[in-house]
């Protein structure tokens, strides 16, 4: 009966370290995902601004703001 209940708390042990890594490793790719959408949207904001009049024209403009 022992050896059963020790065999099971390696297999838990096991288990929570694995939950561990796989808790570290999300947090990074959290971390990246939050660094790529912040330059993506700099980069957007300061490369798309000047060109956003001339690549949209201006009869279709007003429906690419729209709320609607």
């Amino acid at each position: 009966m022992q050896s059963i209940v020790k065999q099971k708390q390696k297999v838990i042990e096991a288990q929570e370290r694995r939950i561990k890594t796989l808790d570290n490793a999300n947090a990074k790719l959290m971390s990246a995902l939050h660094q790529l959408r912040s330059v993506s949207q700099t980069n957007n904001n300061s490369m798309l601004g000047p060109l956003r009049s001339t690549l949209i024209s201006p009869d279709v403009a007003e429906f690419k703001t729209s709320s609607c």
